[in-house]
């Protein structure tokens, strides 16, 4: 074994290492903010759903039908899904904020 060559080889790893943590940093943060969103997207229309009476559904979904372009059922659940999406990146950026804040510089 040629020991002269392990130092270049060890700092040969060690750079793929440190480019690497990147590219895991972002596919994590990308899973987060998918998981958040199906969690939002999945739940809030439920809520609204089964919540709201019928005479409010039906109310909700003539202000978001386009003007009878769209089934009014179909526009609210496609309005309802796209609220909730936004609501949810509000909400990772908001959570994002608080816990830098928190944190201190030290986490940036």
């Amino acid at each position: 074994m040629n020991r002269g060559n392990l130092p270049e080889f060890n700092d040969t790893i060690i750079n793929h290492l440190q480019r690497g943590h990147g590219k895991v940093k972002k596919s994590r943060k990308a899973m987060i903010y998918s998981l958040v969103v199906i969690i939002f997207f999945l739940t809030i229309p439920e809520i609204v759903v089964r919540v709201l009476t019928p005479e409010q559904l039906a109310s909700l979904s003539d202000y978001t039908c386009l003007g009878g372009i769209l089934n009014p059922l179909l526009s609210l659940l496609i309005f309802l899904g796209l609220a909730s999406i936004g609501l949810a990146l509000v909400s990772i950026s908001l959570t994002k904020r608080v816990y830098r804040a928190l944190a201190g510089p030290k986490s940036r």
